[in-house]
């Protein structure tokens, strides 16, 4: 096919590759699926995108990874969610930040930790919470 070659599907075509398949594009290609498309992987499959690759998912879109999933993003990416969007983790996850990234969150969110969950913050790290926050 040549580079800017495009491939349209009907609204509910299947596309499936075997097993060990790869699928590549160029560096700025878009692939878009409908508002209910399922995309799914094998269980150790890859996916990457380039530094500057912008995902957008609808605003009830669900992103499963199996329990040792790795996602990685570059030190400047930035990761956005709906008001009421869930971000779970497995109980010995880890979640690591660069030296300046922010984690900000809406007014009646709530983060839980395991009873032995230790957060650590850089010297400089301001926590600011709002009046009627409750820390225990």
């Amino acid at each position: 096919m040549s580079p800017d070659a495009e491939i349209q599907t009907s609204p509910d075509a299947e596309i499936q590759t075997s097993p060990d398949a790869e699928i590549q594009t160029d560096p700025d290609a878009e692939i878009q699926t409908g508002p209910d498309a399922e995309i799914q992987t094998d269980p150790d499959a890859e996916i990457q995108t380039s530094l500057d690759a912008e995902i957008q998912t609808s605003p009830d879109a669900e992103i499963q990874t199996d329990p040792d999933a790795e996602i990685q993003t570059s030190p400047d990416a930035e990761i956005q969610t709906g008001p009421d969007a869930g971000i779970q983790t497995s109980p010995d996850a880890e979640i690591q930040t660069g030296p300046d990234a922010e984690i900000q969150t809406g007014p009646d969110v709530e983060i839980q930790t395991s009873p032995d969950a230790e957060i650590q913050t850089g010297p400089d790290v301001e926590i600011q919470m709002s009046p009627d926050a409750e820390m225990r």
